[in-house]
């Protein structure tokens, strides 16, 4: 799957490094048709309104789309929500000056997603902020999300999982101002706190946009396509955050490391970390050939470990706190 283009680049300048204007995102932009039909976009009744007197009524726009106008008439009125399936339709139906106009009405304005008529809605980001990407970080570290037989039964579980309730404070915030989503709880056992919810939404948002695979990932997870060659230092440091506080450590040994069965992502957090000047080293340990290899990239020395802590740190209270003492 690939993921959508970046829509902005814009490079300015800042202290030496290279800040760009955030990615923008659309809904238009999703790269595969899967749940398609099942997410449904709220409050644009204004611009299906417009639609309509420009394909000529709503009659010419029930024979183009196939449905019938008792369907129809709810959309421009707000009673319904339409699917994303036959938004693109009708906006497909258009000519090609209106369709961008009207594409980026609907990209300047705040969209809500819900699973077919559900009054459970989510937040679609317009923009891939700092908070996002680091978000991406804690969903393929420490995150879970249902499978594939799951989902047949209905179950569209996301959960992250914790070692401390300050971490999961912050998770439980960066979620509810992206996205609109407030968690649930539950303690899974001893220092592991569980933040989860239920969205088939989310689930399509983070697979359409960044590669997230539902079920069983731990070797499976890669850096986003639109994080990895952003060559965004401004949304990479803070995805790399995300991994390091799930997966990341820092030894008594004045060591910074990221330990993950995923082969593919251990090389993709080293060519970040290089392509930064961080000098880097990766190790394999296999335990025994029943369980998977364990690949771990490490950061050595002080020097490392100092510009780590400038440039891209720790948000977990506890191991931030490790590093400045590391530092002292």
């Amino acid at each position: 799957m690939f993921a959508p283009a970046i829509r902005s680049q814009k490079p300015l300048g800042f202290a030496g490094h290279t800040i760009r204007v955030p990615p923008k995102l659309s809904v238009f932009d999703a790269q595969s048709d899967w749940l398609k039909g099942e997410l449904y976009v709220h409050g644009l009744r204004t611009e299906i309104r417009e639609m309509l007197v420009h394909l000529g009524g709503p009659a010419k726009a029930c024979q183009l789309l196939g449905v019938s106008y008792v369907a129809l008439k709810e959309w421009p009125h707000g009673r319904k929500p339409i699917s994303l399936e036959k938004l693109d339709k009708l906006i497909g139906f258009c000519t090609a000056p209106f369709q961008d106009e009207i594409k980026s009405k609907i990209d300047s304005r705040e969209v809500l997603l819900s699973c077919r008529y559900s009054p459970h809605k989510i937040k679609f980001p317009k923009i891939i902020t700092p908070d996002l990407a680091y978000l991406l970080g804690l969903f393929l570290g420490d995150g879970t999300f249902a499978g594939d037989s799951s989902n047949e039964r209905g179950n569209w579980t996301i959960g992250v999982f914790f070692d401390n309730r300050n971490h999961q404070a912050l998770y439980d915030s960066i979620l509810l101002e992206i996205f609109g989503i407030k968690a649930k709880h539950y303690d899974s056992k001893k220092n592991c706190f569980v933040s989860y919810f239920a969205s088939k939404a989310l689930h399509w948002f983070l697979r359409s946009y960044f590669e997230v695979c539902n079920g069983y990932k731990a070797n499976k997870i890669i850096a986003p396509s639109l994080i990895f060659v952003s060559n965004n230092w401004e949304l990479v440091a803070p995805f790399l955050q995300g991994l390091f506080d799930s997966d990341g450590t820092i030894t008594k040994k004045r060591e910074v490391k990221y330990a993950t069965t995923s082969k593919r992502m251990s090389g993709q957090v080293k060519e970040l970390l290089d392509g930064h000047d961080f000098k880097t080293g990766l190790d394999v340990w296999l335990k025994n050939e029943r369980f998977l290899p364990l690949y771990t990239v490490r950061l050595r020395g002080k020097d490392s470990v100092k510009k780590f802590a400038e440039e891209i740190n720790f948000r977990h209270c506890i191991k931030k706190a490790r590093c400045l003492e590391t530092l002292s």
